[in-house]
């Protein structure tokens, strides 16, 4: 079985004529729908799934901005991730919680 990973992807569009906070919602909202684990927060979004299937999200990401009039992106993304153990948010985050 693959391990989960943390991942932060971060949206930034660099040519785009409407507001582009707009086009960072539309990626948001295809990690809304992915049923994985996330937090967004004012500068990335991040996710808990198998590599793979976070690379598929990030493409699914790409594609929606595009779909939805943004012409060129730079897209960052850090892993978090482990060849024995999956990395989960809140084994990073619960100590913290208020």
């Amino acid at each position: 079985m693959e391990q989960l990973i943390n991942i932060g992807i971060q949206v930034i569009p660099v040519k785009y004529t409407g507001d582009k906070y707009s086009i960072i919602d539309q990626a948001i909202e295809v990690v809304k729908v992915s049923g994985f684990n996330y937090i967004v927060t004012p500068f990335e979004t991040v996710i808990e799934a198998t590599y793979n299937e976070a690379m598929e999200l990030v493409n699914k990401m790409k594609d929606s901005c595009y779909r939805h009039g943004a012409e060129e992106l730079i897209i960052n993304i850090r892993i978090h991730s482990s060849h024995t153990k999956d990395i989960l948010m809140s084994d990073k985050t619960d100590k913290h919680a208020q």
